[in-house]
């Protein structure tokens, strides 16, 4: 399963992304809005964890661009 994850703290966007690792998800970890919206072009994605408060775009502008 892969996963993205879109967040802007370094230190919770590791911890998400180790966890889901040694739980068997391939992850991959992006710090922006922009970076999550180019990610999610690239590959079909099992789910998508996005944060609301993003330096760039807001998760949920984020949100409207994947969709």
């Amino acid at each position: 399963m892969r996963v993205l994850v879109v967040e802007d703290e370094a230190r919770m966007r590791d911890v998400l992304r180790i966890g889901l690792r040694e739980h068997g998800f391939d992850v991959t970890a992006v710090g922006t809005g922009r970076e999550g919206i180019d990610e999610a072009v690239l590959a079909d994605w099992t789910v998508i964890v996005l944060d609301i408060n993003l330096p760039d775009l807001d998760g949920f502008t984020v949100c409207r661009h994947m969709r």
